[in-house]
């Protein structure tokens, strides 16, 4: 197997590398099954997912799921906070495309799927095989609702999600708790950096 291509922080992901290091570690522990990226923006962090399932050579299929346009409305459940960044983190279909050339790693088994979660998502949810790893990065609410309640389900035991935003923005971290309560989920919930990003393990 080889080594996954890590892509540092900065023109082409927003992701500190704290927490590329934790999605690299946990990805190496995970059942088959594709990786989904929800909020994929100029694609660096997908196209660390891509680079791990090339080094495995697991014919694992990944998916990234982006309006493209920007962060959406937010809902009352947001409570306005971060309302000041709604219409921000615009990127194209090509920056990602861009990014993965620029790295070096094919594109062959990746699929970009472009609109708003709420149409993308139960719409192509079925049609997608078992998930391995979940990493949720729409910010509010509704984006992280409709995720988990689409998504989640399709999680392979032993499985990971990851939610990038949990202690950032107050949306996420309501829709994570409310969908853990609801389906009664009691895994632990690993708090991966001061900055808030969470993720917790299927049982």
């Amino acid at each position: 197997m080889g080594e996954p291509i890590i892509i540092p922080n900065g023109i082409r992901t927003m992701i500190p590398a704290v927490r590329i290091s934790n999605l690299t570690r946990l990805c190496a522990t995970v059942p088959d099954g594709c990786f989904v990226e929800c909020g994929v923006w100029r694609g660096g962090c997908l196209a660390v997912l891509a680079s791990i399932a090339q080094a495995e050579g697991r014919g694992r299929l990944i998916y990234g799921f982006d309006s493209f346009e920007g962060l959406p409305e937010q809902t009352a459940a947001d409570n306005d906070h971060g309302k000041e960044f709604v219409g921000s983190c615009a990127a194209t279909r090509q920056d990602v495309i861009e990014t993965f050339e620029t790295w070096g790693i094919p594109l062959d088994d990746t699929r970009l799927v472009k609109g708003w979660f709420e149409e993308t998502v139960p719409a192509i949810c079925e049609e997608m095989p078992p998930i391995a790893a979940l990493r949720l990065d729409g910010d509010w609410y509704e984006s992280t609702r409709i995720c988990l309640e689409y998504l989640y389900p399709k999680l392979v035991p032993g499985g990971v999600v990851i939610l990038d935003d949990y202690l950032t923005w107050t949306g996420c971290k309501a829709a994570t708790d409310e969908y853990r309560t609801r389906h009664d989920i009691n895994s632990e919930l690993v708090i991966t950096d001061p900055l808030g990003e969470a993720w917790w393990r299927k049982e």
